[in-house]
């Protein structure tokens, strides 16, 4: 897929930590980036953006989480991937990152959970598939989303459809 840039405008209301906020920003999908991982680290960085010091993973080539929390000093607290990860990476991250996330597509998960048992700093939460592809076809240049995240469930609306899924933890 080509770069593809839009003027993100979030509208926040995540009631599980009781906060409202608004981001703004220009964004691009990468040239090597799907739809879908775009969609998820954008889910990602609204499940996180309430907290000063979280970003987002601008250059492709680079090694960092797609979505991260950071203390003052620029050390990753939380890192947010978006992908479906070999359990030797998990196992990687987990060493590297205070907390690791992982956000998938439910219907496209096979982790073998039995092998992560050790790994205590590890969470991994899981959309609906049906939830990501439709949110994947209305991305326009001008995106504008009302994203409510309450326990257990995303609802997303852009003025014109209503998209809603519930999260999963799986680990």
């Amino acid at each position: 897929m080509n770069p593809f840039v839009c003027k993100a405008r979030i509208n926040i209301a995540d009631l599980f930590h009781h906060v409202n906020h608004l981001e703004s920003f220009t964004t691009a999908v990468g040239r090597r980036e799907s739809l879908t991982h775009f969609v998820l680290k954008l889910v990602g960085y609204c499940a996180l953006s309430y907290l000063p010091h979280t970003h987002w993973k601008k250059n492709e080539s680079k090694p960092m989480p797609d979505v991260w929390l950071e203390n003052e000093v620029g050390d990753v607290l939380v890192g947010v991937f978006c992908d479906n990860l070999e359990l030797s990476e998990m196992i990687k991250y987990a060493k590297v990152y205070d907390k690791v996330v992982m956000l998938q597509v439910k219907e496209a998960v096979h982790i073998d959970l039995a092998s992560l048992q050790h790994v205590h700093n590890l969470s991994i939460f899981l959309l609906d598939a049906e939830f990501i592809e439709r949110l994947s076809e209305s991305i326009t240049q001008s995106l504008h989303w009302d994203v409510v995240i309450d326990n257990g469930l995303i609802a997303v609306s852009n003025k014109s459809d209503y998209f809603e899924s519930q999260i999963y933890k799986l680990k």
